[in-house]
C-alpha cells in the first residue's frame, strides 16, 4: 500500500504537530528559512478529496517548499494531473498573448502612476515625459484589445 500524498509530505518534514484531524503545522524547508525554521511556519491541510494544501507564513512558495524536501506538486495532486488535458495550440497562443499584455500593463500602469504622483505634487512634466505617458495610454488600450 502506498502512502497518501499528505503522509508522503509529513514524513519528510520536521517538527510536525497535528493541529486538528486534517491539519498540521511543521518547520518549513523553503529558502526563506536557510538557518532553519525555529518556530514552525508551514501550515498543511488535507482536503476531503485527499488533496494537500500548504502555506508558509514567511512567504515561501509551494514549489520551493516541496523542492526543499525532494517532492513536486505532482506528489500532492497525483490524480488531478492525470485528468488534465493539454490546451489546444490556439488557446495556448491566446493565453500567451494575454500574459504578455498583462506584463506590458504592469509597466505602463507604473509609468502613468509616477506621472500622476508628480502632477499631484505639483511637479512639472516635460515634453518627453508627457510623450511617454501618451505612449503608455496607447499601449494600455492595445492590451485591452488583446484581452477582449
Amino acid at each position: 500500500m502506498t502512502d497518501s500524498p499528505v503522509q508522503r509530505l509529513l514524513s519528510r518534514l520536521s517538527k510536525v504537530r497535528q493541529t486538528s484531524g486534517d491539519a498540521w503545522i511543521a518547520s518549513c524547508p523553503g529558502p526563506l528559512h536557510e538557518k532553519g525554521d525555529r518556530k514552525p511556519s508551514l501550515s498543511i491541510k488535507e482536503t476531503s478529496d485527499q488533496k494537500v494544501l500548504i502555506h508558509c507564513y514567511a512567504g515561501c512558495c509551494a514549489s520551493e517548499i516541496l523542492g526543499g524536501i525532494g517532492l513536486t506538486l505532482r506528489d500532492l495532486f497525483p490524480d488531478a494531473l492525470e485528468s488534465c488535458k493539454p490546451l489546444p495550440a490556439q488557446q495556448r497562443k491566446r493565453y500567451g498573448q494575454a500574459l504578455e499584455a498583462l506584463r506590458a500593463l504592469t509597466l505602463e500602469c507604473l509609468i502613468v502612476c509616477i506621472a500622476a504622483e508628480r502632477i499631484a505634487e505639483k511637479q512639472a512634466i516635460d515634453d518627453e515625459e508627457l510623450a511617454r505617458v501618451h505612449l503608455a495610454r496607447t499601449r494600455i488600450e492595445a492590451a485591452v484589445e488583446v484581452a477582449a
